[in-house]
């Protein structure tokens, strides 16, 4: 027998066995493969919404605004008087018609609530200023205080190129020469509807003259003083 090709031939099945056996034992030590974990995406988070600012509003067009038109200043309503004094005496009563006051006659005033005018006089003009043209039948009264009744009445006229004036002329002696010195009225204009339109008190007086012995005035229409015995006397002149 060979015994060194027999040799061989065993040494070459013991390592065959010995290769066999190390891939049994490496194929059983092999772990099974775990499966790779899955990547679950993460769920993102909604980040919140901004919350939607309300709409500006929007300015709403104004209409252009008209210019007005100019208006007229108005003319206030107001009454002026003038007297002319004796030293006027034979002048036409038409002279004194007119709105604006002569040279030399006496203007009324306006003092405490009342008009004044002062007197004697040939004649004394009234005139009424409106607002508006002035209607036909407007008149100037003049009441005793506390009466409703007129004791005197006269139309104002208005002239051609001022129809929001009128005007009037009195020659009453009541006005220009009453027999006292200094009586009073009320004098008022009155639309031809009867609306009254102005109205004042009005004094009509005359400039004093010097007293008498006894201190008092004069017969205003005499200008006679008393006697001492108490009868009237033109002769005896007022003192100084």
């Amino acid at each position: 027998m060979n015994w060194k090709r027999y040799a061989s031939v065993t040494c070459l099945l013991v390592i065959l066995a010995a290769a066999l056996t190390g891939c049994g034992l490496l194929g059983a030590a092999e772990p099974t493969a775990t499966p790779a974990p899955t990547d679950v995406p993460p769920t993102p988070t909604e980040m919140p919404s901004p919350t939607p600012e309300p709409p500006t509003a929007t300015p709403t067009a104004e209409p252009p605004t008209a210019t007005p038109e100019p208006t007229a200043t108005p003319i206030p309503e107001k009454v002026e008087a003038w007297c002319l004094p004796l030293e006027f005496a034979g002048v036409s009563l038409d002279s004194a018609k007119t709105t604006v006051m002569p040279s030399g006659a006496r203007p009324a005033t306006f003092e405490n609530g009342q008009l004044n005018l002062m007197v004697p006089a040939v004649a004394c003009t009234f005139v009424y200023t409106s607002s508006q043209p002035l209607p036909a039948g407007t008149q100037l009264m003049f009441f005793d205080p506390g009466q409703s009744k007129p004791w005197l009445t006269t139309t104002l006229e208005s002239p051609a190129d001022a129809p929001n004036v009128g005007l009037s002329v009195i020659n009453h002696t009541f006005v220009l020469n009453p027999p006292y010195w200094e009586i009073s009225y009320v004098a008022e204009i009155r639309g031809a509807d009867g609306t009254q339109k102005w109205a004042s008190p009005l004094r009509v007086y005359k400039g004093k003259p010097p007293l008498c012995w006894n201190f008092q005035l004069p017969d205003p229409i005499t200008l006679a003083c008393p006697s001492i015995d108490g009868d009237w006397h033109v002769y005896e002149t007022p003192v100084n």
